[in-house]
């Protein structure tokens, strides 16, 4: 806040004639400090939809692949983005930004034969199966014994990079199996011991 007073002052034919001082105070509102709470730095193509945060609450978020206040490394596609957000407060705005490098993270196109993680192997009968892949959101898992015996088989959708899926298989005797993933492209056996 800062307070001026202005003198009128009038000269004509050298006479000076001096008005009435007024006094004015002036209200300087300062900028918004913003602060980003967890705009991404580096994403992969297809990570899910990142929520964005910044402080003070209540700005608007621009930029590709944003969506109201969400980022989308799929809209947005490979390459740095710059991410704005842009807040009002007190009729002072101000905008600040990020940058967010999406990479296409090839090692996430796997195919089955590579992209399956059987752990712990041995185990007793209850394991996990790990998918590092994007290329199929969904497959069939089938259990199979060393001579061809079929002991289950179950489809599992809505699967994306690092999703895992929990095994247990108390009814089967220890021994040597395989777990058989497919779909309508693929197939890939992978073998497990049971030890009771």
């Amino acid at each position: 806040m800062a307070t001026i007073t202005v003198t009128p002052l009038y000269v004509s034919g050298g006479i000076s004639c001096v008005g009435t001082p007024r006094t004015f105070t002036i209200t300087v509102n300062a900028s918004p400090n913003i602060t980003m709470v967890n705009a991404p730095i580096r994403v992969c193509l297809t990570d899910s939809v990142v929520n964005l945060v910044a402080v003070p609450l209540g700005g608007v978020w621009s930029g590709p692949g944003v969506v109201g206040n969400t980022f989308s490394a799929t809209l947005a596609g490979t390459g740095v983005k710059t991410l704005t957000y842009t807040v009002s407060s007190g009729g002072c705005s101000a905008s600040s930004t990020v940058s967010v490098t999406v990479n296409d993270c090839i090692e996430r196109h796997q195919v089955f034969a590579t992209a399956i993680r059987i752990y712990p192997n041995p185990n007793n009968g209850r394991f996990r199966v790990r998918f590092t892949s994007d290329v199929y959101k969904e497959f069939n898992i089938r259990i199979v014994d060393a001579i061809g015996r079929v002991y289950g088989d179950k489809q599992y959708t809505n699967l994306h990079y690092g999703s895992e899926i929990e095994m247990n298989l108390p009814a089967l005797a220890a021994g040597t199996y395989y777990l058989v993933v497919y779909n309508e492209k693929e197939r890939a056996s992978f073998q497990f011991e049971i030890q009771r």
